[in-house]
């Protein structure tokens, strides 16, 4: 396994007001803040210097992270920098440690990223993630525009009344908690499912 520096640790915040409050009360400041389709949410990193490990304020809009830890937020993962995010995916699959996605995601600042589950790092959400590229960036983009896309279709369907385009959001919003490890009985919940059809989708 390479050598894998820390790269950030992040955070949830249930609202840019708490994440201001956050910022002001331990002299952080802002170095980006970008949107990140995959997780709907504002990710905003820490100014620091060269020695320095950053903060990764998530600050969601919609969708999964927001319930997180029933709605308060809190600390959520932390991540590592790796040369070769698939790479590691492979070493880790191979022991039979599932990662989030099938494959690595655009996350904020250009970076693309997977998640190693908690249940395999001994409760904790491990990020990997590969750094700035100029090739990375332009997949970012059109990962984006695609999925921008995806989502306005998605709700013009919804607003036509289109079962199908309903099934769908709902089928992809199941699938996303289940990634994230949420109890069978709070996706019930949110869903409005049964514990039973919610089960069907894990098979």
């Amino acid at each position: 396994m390479e050598h894998m520096k820390l790269h950030h640790v992040g955070i949830v915040m249930n609202s840019q007001e708490r994440a201001d409050r956050f910022m002001k009360k331990f002299g952080l400041e802002t170095d980006y803040m970008e949107y990140v389709e995959s997780y709907k949410s504002n990710c905003l990193f820490t100014k620091h210097k060269e020695d320095e490990t950053p903060i990764e304020l998530v600050i969601p809009l919609e969708g999964v992270l927001a319930t997180y830890n029933n709605g308060k937020g809190g600390m959520h993962h932390i991540a590592f920098e790796v040369e070769d995010v698939e790479e590691v995916k492979r070493k880790y699959e191979a022991e039979g440690m599932k990662l989030l996605e099938e494959s690595a995601v655009p996350g904020a600042g250009g970076i693309i990223v997977n998640f190693l589950r908690p249940r395999f790092g001994e409760g904790i959400l491990v990020e990997f993630l590969r750094k700035n590229r100029s090739e990375v960036k332009m997949v970012s983009i059109l990962e984006y525009d695609k999925e921008w896309e995806e989502k306005k279709l998605r709700k013009a369907e919804y607003e036509a009344g289109k079962s199908d385009g309903i099934e769908i959001a709902e089928e992809r919003m199941i699938h996303n908690m289940i990634k994230l490890d949420f109890p069978i009985e709070k996706i019930a919940e949110v869903t409005g499912k049964s514990p039973l059809e919610i089960e069907q989708y894990l098979q």
